[in-house]
């Protein structure tokens, strides 16, 4: 995993100046949710959301999300 943190994290930041309301969630909103959620299934223990605390904050609402959650891998 050495060397990916640092790009991965500065994406995952980029994303941040995309985001909406957790209320709002349209198609570009839902691609950010697919991508975040397969990073958490994909590197689960990397911190991907390091330095970007509004990923972080609006992840933790989305994530719950009925539809999300019924189309988490198990």
């Amino acid at each position: 995993m050495d060397g990916i943190e640092g790009p991965l994290n500065r994406s995952v930041g980029t994303l941040a100046g995309e985001l909406k309301s957790p209320s709002s969630f349209d198609l570009g909103q839902i691609a950010i949710a697919v991508a975040l959620g397969y990073l958490e299934f994909r590197l689960g223990d990397t911190d991907f959301g390091a330095g970007a605390p509004a990923i972080q904050d609006w992840w933790s609402a989305v994530r719950e999300r009925p539809s999300l959650v019924s189309t988490r891998p198990g």
